[in-house]
């Protein structure tokens, strides 16, 4: 299977769409992994508080087997489609764009 990554975006003005790069997500072989700037490190983030609560909401979804979308079932870590659930989630100036996939394999 191909590894597929996401990246996480914080846009401070929806209608200027000028976003910046806070984090990203692996999958590979069945796990998701995060990567995320931390609190001190995004500064032009307005709400330090809300971008925490964001970060402990998709820790939390990808932890467990199953990547829960904003509606519907939840979709199994082993299927790449678990990915388009986790974008699914995404609100307001918090946005996850699919940003591709590795061609080479890498070691879970």
């Amino acid at each position: 299977m191909t590894t597929r990554f996401i990246l996480a975006k914080y846009a401070p003005d929806i209608a200027r769409m000028e976003p910046r790069n806070i984090g990203v997500f692996l999958w590979a072989r069945g796990d998701i992994k995060m990567k995320f700037l931390r609190t001190s490190e995004a500064s032009f983030v307005s709400d330090a508080d809300t971008y925490e609560r964001w970060l402990a909401f998709w820790k939390r979804n990808i932890n467990g087997e199953h990547v829960a979308p904003s509606r519907g079932k939840a979709i199994s870590k082993s299927d790449p489609a678990c990915m388009d659930a986790l974008i699914s989630t995404q609100k307001g100036n918090y946005i996850l764009v699919d940003s591709g996939e590795l061609l080479r394999n890498i070691a879970k």
